[in-house]
């Protein structure tokens, strides 16, 4: 939980985010509040803002929908 992960879905697209929980059918990123091309938000608007993480919205990504994931490091260690 709260780790930098990334993302990749069976339709090519890869997303990285943080962690934020999951449950039996969706795992729920924290990612910039950018409007993804295809991306289907949690709500009824396209965008779902929470004032506790700022510029940032929670996506939840079906486990179906996933090639894989797994822990993302943006920097040459």
């Amino acid at each position: 939980m709260y780790q930098f992960i990334q993302v990749e879905l069976k339709d090519g697209a890869v997303y990285q985010g943080i962690l934020h929980s999951y449950n039996k059918e969706k795992m729920y990123l924290i990612m910039p509040n950018m409007h993804h091309k295809g991306m289907r938000t949690e709500s009824v608007h396209e965008s779902r803002l929470f004032s506790f993480f700022g510029p940032f919205g929670l996506f939840g990504f079906l486990f179906f929908g996933i090639r894989a994931f797994g822990p993302f490091f943006p920097f040459f260690i």
